[in-house]
């Protein structure tokens, strides 16, 4: 619902100023309102072509337009939401879901400027884990990389779960860039680029490293569908513009075929 298209109406017809009223009304049908109206009870005067200044609104109507337009001008989540709007209001905080190592996962919560409520003792590098599969499956997941990967953590890591592109909040820039190093362990497709992408942008360039295994071209080979055409096009655009994911990308456009992380966690059966 466009709540701030419809704050804009009212306040150009309360300064009786003119509006296009046919795209008036097309607004007010995708509405569904709580109070009953026909359109020839709003009366107007015509101006020029299809610009109309309303001279009158039912009463009742006024009143419930009225007070769904207030949630464009909500500041809290919990005011918007008393009309169904509150996705128009940032959340006044965050949090991320993280462990130390292999050990169980905890919530660190931030306020609404970013810092964190509780102090956390944070390692030097972190793992970003797109999957829950793989984040929840820990143990075999840094196994897997210490045995496929150019990369071996031992267990003075922080690890991280992105939950989709959550951890791009921007309130988690400062804690992230804390980091020496992030490394990005996520899906080989275009949610799992867009994802790093976002995350460079909200931290430092020297900070990055993006992990596949050292078998995955083989393990695209496997893979026995082909990604779309948009979908490839895309993800060239995101190699266009991030050096660092340009390699990637371009495994993507060779094999026309993007793979799921959790895919890793059966290497020994299939491999």
């Amino acid at each position: 619902m466009e709540f701030k298209k419809l704050a804009r109406y009212l306040q150009k017809i309360s300064s009786e100023r003119p509006i296009d009223l046919g795209a008036f009304y097309r607004l007010l049908n995708t509405i569904r309102l709580d109070v009953s109206f026909s359109q020839d009870e709003i009366r107007a005067t015509k101006v020029k072509g299809n610009k109309y200044i309303v001279t009158y609104l039912p009463p009742s109507l006024k009143r419930c337009l009225e007070q769904i337009a207030r949630g464009s001008e909500a500041e809290t989540r919990s005011e918007a939401a008393v009309q169904n709007n509150s996705h128009s209001v940032k959340v006044n905080g965050s949090f991320l879901i993280i462990r130390k190592g292999v050990s169980d996962p905890k919530i660190i919560v931030f306020d609404g400027d970013g810092n964190l409520t509780k102090d956390y003792a944070r390692a030097d590098t972190a793992l970003l884990i797109e999957n829950r599969q793989n984040f929840l499956n820990i143990s075999e997941t840094l196994e897997f990389l210490a045995d496929n990967s150019n990369v071996d953590f031992g267990l003075d890591i922080d690890v991280i779960f992105t939950s989709g592109n959550e951890v791009s909040n921007s309130l988690h820039s400062s804690f992230l860039r804390q980091y020496k190093e992030l490394f990005l362990f996520l899906d080989l497709d275009l949610g799992g680029l867009q994802i790093a992408a976002n995350i460079m942008v909200l931290t430092d360039n020297y900070q990055h490293q993006f992990i596949v295994p050292d078998d995955i071209e083989k393990r695209l080979e496997r893979v026995q569908t082909t990604a779309s055409p948009e979908h490839i096009d895309k993800v060239i655009e995101i190699g266009v513009k991030f050096d660092a994911l340009a390699p990637f990308a371009r495994l993507i456009k060779k094999h026309r075929k993007t793979i799921e992380q959790e895919s890793f966690l059966h290497v020994y059966e299939w491999c």
